[in-house]
């Protein structure tokens, strides 16, 4: 461990290394697909030059590993496949067999927060109505919030399990058993 740790001192004092333009040009081809699949998808979190930047950080760290003054092709493949491989880890939604960014940046896949949008959207639209008497409702029964989320094409049990996640985050709560309300 000393030397190891003797090693990346002194490839931080000694080695900073400098961008070729091949590399260059592979960081920035791979940025660009990774922002065509973005918006390709209508993901609303995009892909930034945030990631442009740690492409290139990662790119420079893996020639500072060779003790290398430049950054060459290998490194700028070798930061390609490496961020390819975490991407498929952490950001592939196997539901749309597609990359999505939200699940990186927001821990939900767009499927998931369109998911919790439509329960939320579902149950206010019944805690906006009026009763005869002119009284607001501010509830909504769960059955006929799941039977409308239903109608438009989501499965029953990933609504419930939904609904339970929304409870659990303090979004909506149930006073009474069967009764939903928005918080």
């Amino acid at each position: 461990p000393v030397l190891f740790r003797k090693y990346v001192a002194y490839s931080k004092r000694n080695c900073i290394p400098k961008i070729s333009d091949e590399a260059r040009e592979i960081l920035i081809q791979y940025y660009l697909t990774l922002r065509g699949l973005a918006a390709d998808n209508s993901k609303p979190v995009p892909v930034t030059a945030r990631q442009l930047e740690a492409l290139v950080r990662l790119a420079e760290a893996s020639a500072r590993v060779r003790l290398s003054p430049t950054v060459d092709e290998s490194d700028a493949t070798r930061v390609i496949n490496i961020v390819d491989r975490c991407l498929r880890d952490v950001a592939y939604d196997p539901n749309t067999n597609s990359f999505d960014i939200d699940r990186l940046e927001t821990g939900f896949s767009q499927q998931k927060r369109n998911m919790f949008r439509d329960i939320i959207d579902e149950i206010k639209k019944y805690t906006e109505k009026t009763t005869d008497d002119g009284k607001r409702v501010d509830f909504a029964q769960k059955d006929k919030v799941i039977e409308g989320l239903v109608a438009k094409g989501y499965n029953k049990e990933e609504v419930k399990k939904r609904i339970d996640e929304l409870h659990k985050d303090g979004q909506i709560m149930e006073p009474r058993n069967g009764i939903l309300k928005l918080l």
